[in-house]
C-alpha cells in the first residue's frame, strides 16, 4: 500500500528525441498515485498550457494527486475531490537546482508522518493539501538560497528553526 510519486522531471539532453522522452512519460505516468509536475513540463508532457485542461490527461490510471508546481508563483495540489493553491515566496534566490525533488521529497515526507498512504490521498482536504503545499514551499524557499541541490537541503531540525 506504498505511494507511488512521480516527477518526469523532464531533460531533454538525456534523450534521443522529444518524443521519445514524452511518450516514455505518457507510458509510466498511470502508474503512479501522485505525479508532480512543473510549469516548464505541463505543455510538454500534456498539450496543453494551463493545469485545469492538462488535468485531464494527468488524472489516468492510478494517478490520484498532481501537484503543480509554478517556482516563485507558488504551488497547486489536486485531487479529484479537493482543490488547493499557495501563493510563492519571495526570497534572495541563488540556485534553483534540486528545488523540484526538494518539494516532492517533503511533500511526501508529510505524507508519511501524518500516516497518509495511498487509500488515504482521495480523502485529503483542502485544508490538509495547503497545510503541506506551504510547509513544501518554505522549503524549497530556503533551499535554492543555496548553491547545489543536496547541499542546499536544509535538515529538518534547521528548517523548523529558520520557519
Amino acid at each position: 500500500n506504498s505511494i507511488i510519486s512521480f516527477d518526469p522531471n523532464v531533460r531533454l539532453p538525456l534523450w534521443n528525441s522529444e518524443d521519445e522522452c514524452r511518450k516514455a512519460i505518457l507510458e509510466f505516468l498511470p502508474f503512479a498515485h501522485i505525479v508532480k509536475i512543473s510549469d516548464e513540463e505541463l505543455e510538454f508532457i500534456t498539450g496543453f498550457n494551463n493545469i485545469e485542461d492538462a488535468k485531464e490527461v494527468l488524472f489516468n490510471g492510478s494517478v490520484k494527486m498532481v501537484i503543480f508546481t509554478k517556482g516563485k508563483d507558488g504551488a497547486e495540489a489536486y485531487t479529484k475531490f479537493a482543490k488547493a493553491s499557495i501563493p510563492g515566496i519571495k526570497t534572495q534566490v541563488e540556485d534553483t537546482t534540486g528545488a523540484g525533488d526538494g518539494f516532492i521529497g517533503s511533500f511526501l515526507y508529510q505524507l508519511d508522518k501524518n500516516s497518509v498512504d495511498v487509500d488515504k490521498l482521495k480523502l485529503l482536504n483542502k485544508e490538509d493539501l495547503e497545510r503541506y503545499l506551504d510547509f513544501s514551499n518554505r522549503y524549497c524557499a530556503i533551499s535554492v538560497t543555496k548553491k547545489g541541490a543536496m547541499d542546499s537541503y536544509p535538515t529538518l531540525d534547521e528548517f523548523l528553526e529558520i520557519i
